[in-house]
């Protein structure tokens, strides 16, 4: 893992220098930017399987964002009242990119609390009984 983490290493320095000379309204530059971004969250995969750390933590933030822009799961809330819409979709969208971020973590805090929920079972098995 760590021989293929230093094999990326220079393709990751080969991007930046050429995503560098481009200019940012050009296609080239998203399609650049996208392969650079795969190629630093491959070589954060290897670095938590050997370090248990990050080296381009900047990769992550980038993905779990562009995950909630770019599927739009929060979608449109519309309550009447423009202020609770405002905040509804930007509570939702934050906590969605976090469980994209850390879905470890995630269900690190669902466990625990799982039990408060276990009454919801009931009306599921009366169609059973």
């Amino acid at each position: 893992m760590r021989a293929e983490m230093q094999d990326l290493e220079p393709n990751i320095s080969k991007e930046e220098r050429e995503l560098a000379d481009i200019a940012p309204s050009f296609d080239d530059y998203r399609q650049r930017l996208a392969a650079l971004d795969e190629l630093k969250n491959n070589v954060n995969g290897l670095s938590f399987a050997t370090e248990g750390k990050a080296r381009y933590p900047e990769a992550m933030e980038a993905e779990g964002a562009e995950n909630v822009r770019g599927l739009d799961l929060v979608g449109e809330i519309d309550t009447g009242w423009k202020a609770f819409d405002q905040w509804a979709s930007n509570a939702i969208g934050k906590a969605i990119g976090k469980a994209n971020k850390n879905p470890d973590l995630l269900l690190y805090k669902l466990q625990p609390n799982g039990y408060k929920f276990a009454w919801l079972l009931v009306p599921l098995s009366i169609a059973f009984i």
